[in-house]
């Protein structure tokens, strides 16, 4: 199964990179951290990306832990999950109630088996509007809580970067 890496590239920016790795994501997942980053991938230098969870179907990381990370380093990687485990959250639950909303409708529409897939498909479409007009209000307040976790990563990602280009210059002096 693919999973990915992905590359520090600029100023909190990532280049993904596909590779394999011989045991599937599912194998990794039932693994702590330090299993999966005693391969030979230098993991502190990348961010695992899987495949999408089953509930929330959002992709898993695994972000890395550098050796010689340093303490703006290492609250930026805790920031960065703990936006990712809210994020997953928010929508395993958003999920679940999608779900349970959607068997409730269709348990009403078995009822009334005798309609032609085209009105099926309809009377579907009104309800996925129906849920989304439902669910407005939680998708805005979900989608501004979510810019401003994100922009919050924005500025010790830049003293990151700064610090790290100011460290690669020095070295070469």
């Amino acid at each position: 199964m693919n999973i990915y890496k992905i590359r520090p590239f600029f100023n909190g920016l990532y280049i993904r990179q596909s590779t394999c790795l011989l045991e599937s994501f599912q194998t990794l997942r039932c693994k702590s951290s330090d299993q999966i980053f005693s391969r030979d991938t230098h993991p502190e230098d990348y961010d695992l990306v899987g495949p999408q969870d089953s509930k929330s179907n959002i992709r898993k990381m695994i972000f890395s832990k550098k050796s010689y990370e340093t303490r703006r380093e290492q609250e930026l990687r805790l920031q960065k999950q703990a936006l990712q485990s809210w994020h997953q959250e928010f929508w395993t639950k958003h999920n679940k109630n999608f779900n349970e909303s959607k068997k409730k409708f269709l348990a009403e529409r078995r009822k009334n088996e005798d309609e032609s897939d085209k009105q099926f498909a309809d009377d579907l479409s009104v309800f996925y509007k129906d849920f989304l007009d439902k669910n407005f209000n939680l998708h805005k307040d979900y989608l501004w809580e979510w810019y401003k976790r994100n922009f919050k990563l924005v500025w010790p990602s830049f003293l990151i970067s700064f610090q790290q280009c100011k460290n690669r210059l020095l070295r070469r002096k």
